[in-house]
């Protein structure tokens, strides 16, 4: 493990763009990448303060981070320079990211923060859900159809790029942190208390 990585106190989000090409993000405005599957990682200079919960990542050059004050990271040099995209204007911290394509992309998090942009992050549309809950995993499977998840029991569907959702009727109320989708018929929800869900068949959810 290289000094660099020992220095990050607390890192809360992961991607790989391939098996060699990394980022994790973490507190302090932390940055660290690998090109070997993993085996060593480096610190960026990121020139950011802030805790950062969420990564992704859209070719080996271009990619977005995000985190606490509502705040997305714009890259196009593989984290060399970022540009700050400002998109919540409520400054509710943003837990996760994910990008359909080079243009599309949503964000999700406290306080039932949804966002949405159709212009690769330049400008960010406010959605939100009711009561409060934070939300910490968005998916989307094609411009129209995408889950949330989230505390309290929050598991829920949209049909309209998210203009309205509907819950997805999830068997135990708890805590729901990740979620992984190979497909839309095929999906795992994990949560407080160790609940894993899984979906195999359409329109069900079974624990």
């Amino acid at each position: 493990m290289p000094r660099s990585q020992r220095r990050v106190s607390i890192l809360n989000s992961v991607f790989f763009f391939d098996n060699r090409r990394g980022w994790a993000v973490g507190t302090g405005g932390a940055v660290i990448f690998t090109t070997d599957e993993g085996e060593f990682w480096d610190k960026i200079k990121t020139g950011i303060d802030r805790t950062l919960y969420a990564v992704w990542f859209l070719s080996p050059t271009r990619g977005y981070v995000a985190g606490e004050d509502g705040m997305v990271y714009y890259t196009d040099t593989g984290g060399r320079r970022w540009t700050s995209q400002p998109a919540s204007s409520s400054g509710e911290a943003i837990r996760s990211l994910f990008f359909l394509d080079d243009d599309h992309g949503w964000a999700v998090g406290d306080g039932g923060l949804i966002l949405t942009t159709v212009d690769r992050g330049r400008t960010w549309r406010e959605l939100r859900l009711g009561g409060g809950n934070s939300l910490r995993k968005v998916w989307f499977s094609d411009r129209l159809t995408g889950w949330v998840c989230g505390e309290r029991g929050i598991l829920l569907k949209t049909w309209d790029g998210g203009q309205t959702w509907v819950s997805d009727k999830p068997p135990v109320q708890t805590d729901y942190l990740g979620m992984f989708f190979f497909s839309v018929d095929d999906a795992w929800v994990v949560g407080d208390r160790g609940v894993v869900l899984s979906r195999r068949e359409p329109g069900t959810v079974r624990q």
